[in-house]
């Protein structure tokens, strides 16, 4: 038995949508390693700027960029928003950092 609408796989990925992959991850990472090792200001700056140009490639892969404030309206159905809410949360704790 099956509820709500069919959902499909994406069968093509633009440069954007991997950008955002490949940035976030690379950020994050870093992010994480310098928090658990204490390896300093740069690589965390670094973690930050690599999740910021993510965040970017999403922002542009979205059809009307001028409308973004709309994704945080509904996190509990939009991954972008939950996404957004993430990212706020990281550069809150690097600024503190």
């Amino acid at each position: 038995m099956s509820f709500g609408p069919k959902p499909w796989l994406q069968q093509s990925w633009d440069a954007r949508a991997a950008a955002n992959f490949m940035l976030g991850g690379t950020g994050a990472g870093l992010v994480v390693m310098t928090a658990v090792f204490g390896a300093g200001v740069l690589p965390l700056a670094l973690g930050l700027v690599c999740v910021a140009l993510g965040l970017t490639a999403v922002w542009l892969e979205i059809g009307r960029p001028l409308r973004a404030a709309n994704v945080l309206r509904r996190p509990g159905r939009s991954w972008m928003a939950r996404e957004s809410y993430a990212a706020m949360a990281l550069f809150a704790a690097g600024a503190v950092a």
